[in-house]
């Protein structure tokens, strides 16, 4: 993992949600210091505060660690979720046209 990515991410989502460290904390239950660290590339996360800290902040994962530079996926995973079949299969259409059924 790329602590220096993790950081910068981590910090972008706290400042577009306009949260700070403390009501990061109350949302994640990962504690002020913990997160302290973590923006500040002192120390990396486990792996179940990786998860903890995406579901507060509704980002993936992969996101958070720089795998993928989507941060929205969940909100895909939820918008397809609640998706009529018809819309389901105009997604999926979309999806084989552009290689995503590969």
């Amino acid at each position: 993992m790329e602590i220096r990515i993790f950081s910068e991410r981590l910090s972008l989502c706290m400042a577009e949600r306009k949260i700070n460290s403390a009501e990061l904390s109350d949302m994640s239950g990962i504690t002020k210091a913990a997160i302290s660290r973590y923006l500040n590339g002192l120390r990396q996360p486990t792996a179940e505060n990786i998860v903890r800290l995406a579901d507060s902040l509704n980002v993936s994962a992969d996101y958070l660690l720089g795998l993928c530079d989507i941060p929205e996926e969940n909100t895909l995973i939820s918008a397809y979720s609640i998706a009529s079949a018809d819309d389901r299969r105009v997604i999926w259409a979309i999806l084989e046209k552009y290689g995503g059924n590969k």
